[in-house]
């Protein structure tokens, strides 16, 4: 990107060019990776020189990145004026460590939540300020990334044996079509080894031809957000909507996001929708549980899906417990009634065999303490594939 343009597209470089043009735009050359023009000893200077290799190539087209690294540097160019040059090369170090926090923070979700580079860095904005919520999105993000291509490994594999969608392995860097044999490090000291091969694009994955399976239909997820869903179960489901939403816009499908406790909140997320999935992971309900309600609202959803073109519908049921205030059996019906198959997950937590949650859905899976402590998603491997 051109100076012109930056300075028109970002906020942050367009009030520092206010302060100081000649100046703003030797840190924003600085920044990606430019030292035409810098003078011995000076604040621009120490930011070129500070700046972290590894980030190299995402600065280097000047975009929201940049711009942000462009933000951190301007935050201590005044005091810099009359700073010695060891006290700017310190200021430069201090602003490159507040901006590799958020790269690795975008690094993350990117990864994990499938967006886009220039999605990243803005879907970050909106945690960056609390530690806390800048924390929980990058573990839930690792932790979805992983569940997204496990899931999506066990379908490449069901489907190998079928000569005219795979029919060969290449390098790559598509997470759905990853073989198994790369999967196999997620979750180990070696996890990081095959994220430095997908940004090569040197990962090893089937080849695919000819068009795959349709999906079926909408997907929506009835999401527990009552008070005893703290901690390591509210990431692991969190974890859960996502790497589903992701596998289901891989396949043209709905999705829909039910967040209840004993009250609902309903939304559509469409592909693409940074914000939509950022405010998933946030939202919040506390309070206690009313299942009934959840499926309830679930099956109204199916049916609004319905009247817009979209059949076929699959509904899954996260929670942590069995609320004694609904007619559970109803609410089953209500989801069948509209032609939609329940799926229910369990956390940490058995739901008796006659109990409608269990015996009418089209599978039933138990989530133990264990699987939330390793992010695991064994369990769901075969549900809603």
């Amino acid at each position: 990107m051109i100076w012109s343009d930056a300075r028109r597209r970002h906020a942050a470089i367009a009030r520092a060019a206010e302060d100081d043009l000649a100046s703003a735009k030797l840190i924003w050359g600085a920044a990606k990776g430019d030292d035409r023009g810098l003078e011995p000893d000076s604040y621009a200077e120490a930011v070129f020189d500070a700046a972290p290799a590894e980030f190299a190539g995402v600065l280097a087209d000047g975009g929201t990145a940049a711009a942000y690294a462009v933000s951190c540097a301007w935050e201590h160019f005044w005091a810099a004026q009359t700073a010695t040059p060891l006290e700017r090369r310190d200021m430069a170090r201090k602003a490159w460590a507040t901006f590799r926090e958020r790269a690795e923070l975008a690094a993350d979700v990117q990864y994990g939540l499938g967006w886009d580079a220039s999605e990243a860095w803005e879907g970050t904005r909106a945690v960056r300020l609390r530690k806390v919520n800048r924390d929980k999105m990058q573990r839930i993000a690792k932790m979805a990334g992983r569940m997204y291509a496990l899931l999506r490994g066990e379908r490449a594999t069901k489907v190998a044996a079928v000569p005219e969608e795979i029919y060969s392995v290449e390098m790559g860097a598509d997470l759905a079509r990853l073989l198994p044999s790369e999967l196999v490090v997620l979750g180990t000291a070696y996890e990081s080894l095959l994220y430095d091969k997908i940004a090569d694009r040197k990962a090893f994955q089937y080849a695919v031809r000819g068009d795959g399976p349709a999906g079926r239909g909408p997907l929506v997820i009835a999401l527990d957000e009552s008070g005893s869903m703290h901690d390591s179960r509210q990431e692991w489901s969190k974890a859960v909507a996502v790497a589903l939403t992701r596998m289901a816009h891989d396949d043209d499908r709905a999705v829909a996001v039910v967040h209840y406790s004993r009250s609902v909140t309903v939304r559509r997320l469409a592909p693409g929708d940074a914000r939509g999935v950022a405010d998933l992971i946030q939202h919040w309900l506390g309070g206690g549980t009313d299942i009934g309600l959840a499926l309830r609202n679930a099956a109204h959803e199916v049916e609004e899906l319905a009247r817009e073109g979209d059949r076929g519908a699959d509904v899954v049921l996260v929670t942590d417990g069995v609320d004694g205030r609904s007619d559970l059996g109803e609410a089953v019906e209500a989801v069948t009634a509209v032609q939609a198959r329940l799926f229910t997950v369990a956390i940490e937590c058995g739901i008796d065999e006659d109990n409608p949650l269990r015996s009418g859905a089209a599978r039933y899976v138990e989530v133990g303490a264990s699987d939330l402590d390793a992010g695991d998603v064994g369990a769901l491997e075969g549900a809603v594939l």
